[in-house]
């Protein structure tokens, strides 16, 4: 089935597959190959995404990146650490 961003032309599923892996993978290197062990994973994730839907956007007008999670991925809650 293929894929179609509002107003523009259907998106073949193999190509926008293509697309944003590609995009993923520019916001991946851009991100973290500038994390330390000290940084904190929230905020490198935050920028990851933040720079995943720029290089989205800038490929194809209009894409967006989802904020909820698959329904199978598990949660996970942190406990809180005794100083």
């Amino acid at each position: 089935m293929p894929l179609q961003v509002e107003g523009s032309e259907p998106i073949p599923v193999e190509l926008a597959q293509r697309i944003a892996a590609n995009c993923a993978n520019l916001a991946a290197q851009t991100v973290f190959s500038s994390t330390t062990p000290v940084t904190a994973l929230g905020l490198a994730c935050e920028e990851f995404r933040s720079t995943l839907t720029t290089a989205l956007n800038a490929a194809v007008v209009g894409s967006r990146v989802r904020q909820q999670c698959h329904p199978a991925t598990l949660t996970f809650k942190s406990k809180p650490r005794k100083p």
